[in-house]
Parts: structure tokens; C-alpha cells; sequence
């Protein structure tokens, strides 16, 4: 394994026919599905088109600009010499402008479709690894990708491996802002009707946050099951906020809601064997592992077989690449896989294309900050977010609306 991954990072590119590779994983392109109307990876025409960039386009820049929605999004861009430029997502509601210069200079002049090269040496850079610097390297990822799939003039998912599906499902969520501080069981139901109003075929409720305990909580979920119907998916998350009694008595009590999942019921390391015996029960699938770093952590988890469905964020995990390793991973042991997002819509469509190469997926939050791209109606169809089959992530920042929204201190990517 060392020596692959030593090859990995001093090799140079060579871009054929032959040999086109993922960039960022090692698995080879000419595995992408057919589609209609794009340029495969992997076909002679990729390779033309490719053959001509083998290490001439150079990064000349990376900046950010963090823009104040409903949260604040930090969102960054790598500029090269040729013109052409990849946008990215970075985690959000934290300071990122220090990161992002300090990383800049271990990328520029590079080949940017050195991905996975350019990834390796970011992290071998941070000595002690947070969620924020993470969240950079992921932004700087994602752009990185964007920017390739530019270049070779292919969608980012071609990249990864090839989509397995065209469209990816969306669950609404009740988000904090949105939930009512009551244990009133109308007012929940009335908030929960965005979902329906939306076109979304599932939700989640962060039920905990108007306050309460078990019996409360049941009352709640009885009034929104009886007004969205049996066929609406229905999750519940509690952020960590349960005991282990709770647990059992949550579950216990919504056996007949059919509910879709129980997510983060209880802290992770100081109950590893509960979540281990209430996963194996099997009378509701657990979902879990949100804030996990990078793969080497997800994988510590995933062999104790704690939940029944994991959760990477690519902008917690360190960006697509470790996304889709990460499913990989937990499909190995029989996990699926469900995405945490708290993103624009930026970091929402670059983590869709990973979604869509990911065989064992579920479904993916949906958005913040719609207008932070350009766009006409919903980001969503029918509770589906649908990729299109244009180069790298396939969308556009809305400069406009960016620029008039910038929170304090921050510039336009450094205008």
C-alpha cells in the first residue's frame, strides 16, 4: 500500500487513451456510464482534448469569499494561467481566509489536475487536523475538481468513478432555525408541511429543540406522520442529546410510526456497545457518524458496526474523494450511506456528483443559500436534485448577489 501511494504522489501525469486515470483514487475513468451528449473519460476525444493541457495549465491562485446567507458560506476559487477556474465549498460559519492563503502557497504553480497529489500535500501540511482546516482542504478539493472536469471537458462524476444514477434524492430538513421552540405538536406539523409544499418524498426533524422528553417528542411525531402520510420518509435527529435509557424508550414508543431513521441519539465513544446492540436489534435504522475526519476515523467506527446507515459530510470528511471512500468503505460492511450537508448550493451539487457514483447511497440534506448560484425555480424536482451533463460541477456563482452579500471583512475572492 505505501508503495502505491508513494507512485501516487511523485509520478507525473500521463494522460491517454491508455491511461487516463482518476484523478483522485486511482480507479480508472473509461468505467463511465454512457450517456448521451458528453465527452466520456476514457474516449479518444478526452484524450485529444486532454493531451494538449498535460501540464501546461498552472494554478496561479486560490482565494475565498465568504458570503452571509442564513449562515455564513465560505466558498472558494482557483484561478490558472489558462483562464480556466474550479469553484468549491468550504465548511461553513467559520473563519477560513487564514487557511486558505497558507494552503494557496502549496498549490500554486501546480498541475491541477494533480488532485490527489495536491490533497496529500495539503494534509501532510496540518500537523493537527480540525474540522475548519479539513473543511478548507475539502473546498480547495471540490474546486480542484470542478477544474478538472473543466479541462477534460466531462462532468466532476466521470471523475470519481461514473454516475450510477442521474438524479439524487433530497430530504427535507426542519432545520434550527425552522423548528418551533414548543412541544406543541401543531406547530411542528405546520413546519413540517415544507416538505410536502416542497415536493420532497422525505424529511427529518430535529425533535429536541422544542424542549420536552420522550412521551412529548412521541406526540409530536404521531401529529406529523398523521399529516404527511404513511409514504413520506420520516428521520428523527437528536444531535447526541439522549442517555441510553432515552434511546429505549424513543424506540420503544414510535415502533408503529414506521419512522425512516434515529440519527446521533447518544454520544459516540461513551456508548459504543448500546448503539452496537440497538444497530444489530434492527427495529430502526441507525444513522450516524456526521463529524467524523477523514477515512482512517470513519474506519475505526465502521468496524464496530455502530449504526446500520454512516453519514459523511465532504466537507467534514476532507472532500469528494474521501466521501466516496468512505461509502465504499461502509458498503463493504453492508452500511449505506446517507449525506450530512450544510452547504450552499455550491458544496450541495459538488457533493451530489460523488452521490451519484456511490452505489449504496440513500439520499442527501438539501440545501441553504439557494441564491448563491445561478438558477431558474427550485434547486429540486420532485424531491430530486438532477446533475446535468456539463463540465466539472456544472453551475455558476451568482456574482451578483455574492458581491452584495459578503459578510464582514471578507472580499470576492480577493476583489
Amino acid at each position: 500500500m505505501k508503495r502505491i501511494e508513494r507512485k501516487a504522489i511523485t509520478l507525473e501525469m500521463n494522460i491517454s487513451r491508455r491511461n487516463l486515470f482518476v484523478l483522485g483514487g486511482g480507479a480508472v475513468t473509461a468505467a463511465v456510464l454512457a450517456r448521451p451528449g458528453i465527452v466520456h473519460a476514457g474516449s479518444d476525444e478526452v484524450a485529444a482534448k486532454a493531451e494538449p493541457q498535460r501540464g501546461k495549465v498552472k494554478i496561479r491562485d486560490v482565494r475565498s469569499a465568504s458570503i452571509a446567507d442564513e449562515y455564513v458560506c465560505n466558498l472558494i476559487k482557483i484561478t490558472t494561467d489558462s483562464g480556466l477556474y474550479g469553484i468549491g465549498e468550504a465548511r461553513c460559519k467559520i473563519p477560513v481566509a487564514n487557511q486558505v492563503k497558507a494552503l494557496n502557497e502549496l498549490v500554486v504553480g501546480e498541475d491541477p489536475l494533480r488532485v490527489d497529489y495536491l490533497k496529500r500535500k495539503m494534509m501532510a501540511a496540518i500537523k493537527r487536523p480540525s474540522l475548519g482546516d479539513i473543511g478548507v482542504v475539502a473546498g480547495i478539493e471540490t474546486a480542484l475538481w470542478d477544474l478538472a472536469g473543466k479541462i477534460l471537458n466531462t462532468p466532476t462524476y466521470n471523475l470519481l468513478g461514473g454516475s450510477c444514477r442521474d438524479k439524487i434524492k433530497v430530504y427535507y430538513d426542519l432545520a434550527p432555525a425552522d423548528s418551533p421552540k414548543t412541544t406543541e405538536p401543531a406547530l411542528w406539523v405546520e413546519c413540517a408541511q415544507g416538505a410536502k409544499k416542497g415536493g420532497f418524498k422525505a424529511m427529518k426533524v430535529d425533535i429536541y429543540r422544542g424542549g420536552g422528553d420522550v412521551p412529548e417528542w412521541v406526540r409530536i411525531l404521531q401529529a406529523i406522520r398523521a399529516d404527511v402520510g404513511p409514504d413520506m420518509l420520516l428521520g428523527v435527529e437528536f444531535h447526541w442529546r439522549l442517555n441510553s435509557e432515552q434511546t429505549d424508550r424513543f424506540i420503544a414508543m414510535t415502533e408503529d410510526l414506521n419512522l425512516w431513521f434515529i440519527e446521533d441519539p447518544m454520544r459516540y465513544d461513551a456508548n459504543v456497545a448500546h448503539y452496537q446492540r440497538v444497530t444489530a436489534a434492527g427495529k430502526i435504522p441507525v444513522v450516524a457518524l456526521e463529524q467524523m475526519l477523514t477515512l482512517k476515523r470513519f474506519h475505526e467506527m465502521i468496524e464496530k458496526r455502530m449504526c446500520t446507515i454512516i453519514e459523511p459530510d465532504a466537507q467534514y470528511c476532507g472532500g469528494l474523494s474521501e466521501l466516496k471512500r468512505v461509502a465504499d468503505l461502509g458498503e463493504l460492511y453492508g452500511m449505506d450511506t446517507l449525506c450530512h450537508n450544510m452547504c450552499s448550493p455550491i458544496g450541495t451539487y459538488a457533493q451530489a456528483h460523488a452521490c451519484a457514483t456511490i452505489h449504496k447511497f440513500v439520499a442527501m440534506e438539501n440545501a441553504c443559500a439557494d441564491n448563491v448560484i445561478q438558477h431558474e425555480g427550485s434547486l429540486y424536482q420532485d424531491g430530486y436534485l438532477v446533475l446535468n451533463d456539463k463540465p466539472g460541477l456544472g453551475i455558476e456563482v451568482n456574482e451578483d448577489y455574492c458581491r452584495k452579500h459578503l459578510s464582514k471583512g471578507s472580499t470576492y475572492f480577493g476583489t
